[in-house]
């Protein structure tokens, strides 16, 4: 059975609808309200940001940071962790890829102290230390939410290829992914 529910940020969500079906209604939406198919691309990853240091804090934070897309933490310049996030901003708490760098600091900071810990940087605190995350710094790259996984995976395997290793902190379940 479909069902539609109204969203806070204004989406509409329809859920129940097989295959066709979806077609058939995004079809219809499209030529009936003039909109534009939101078909993304897959990203090409040659613009990635500067590399934001941990001491960089309480400044403006770009916009382009406060979206979905995968990312890369840096440790002495040495990729340690690559992750990404769906979260496109929307969702008020939940700043995209700069929400996902201040888990990792709030969890260093804490030394795992905090409610919910980031699995990576229990990681690591156990490898580097408390001490170590003013030698962090991240990347940032905006990918569509709709190809966050898929760019993630690929970023995992290009680096498993040039270095028949994963980074430090990614998790033994990143090892199956890569295969």
């Amino acid at each position: 059975m479909m069902q539609i529910q109204e969203q806070r940020n204004g989406n509409l969500l329809i859920t129940g609808m097989d295959p066709e079906m979806s077609a058939f209604m995004k079809d219809m939406i499209v030529s009936l309200l003039d909109v534009d198919d939101d078909n993304p691309e897959y990203p090409e990853f040659d613009e990635w940001s500067e590399l934001v240091p941990m001491t960089r804090i309480n400044e403006v934070i770009p916009t382009t940071y406060i979206r979905s897309g995968v990312y890369k933490i840096y440790h002495n310049n040495h990729v340690i962790y690559i992750g990404e996030t769906r979260c496109d901003g929307t969702v008020v708490s939940r700043k995209g890829m700069w929400s996902r760098r201040s888990d990792f600091r709030s969890t260093v900071q804490s030394n795992g102290k905090v409610k919910n810990p980031y699995g990576n940087a229990v990681k690591f605190l156990e490898l580097y230390g408390k001490e170590e995350l003013y030698n962090v710094s991240h990347a940032f790259h905006y990918v569509h939410p709709k190809y966050c996984k898929e760019a993630e995976l690929q970023l995992l395997k290009e680096y498993h290829a040039q270095h028949d290793t994963l980074p430090a902190l990614q998790s033994e379940i990143d090892y199956k992914r890569v295969g």
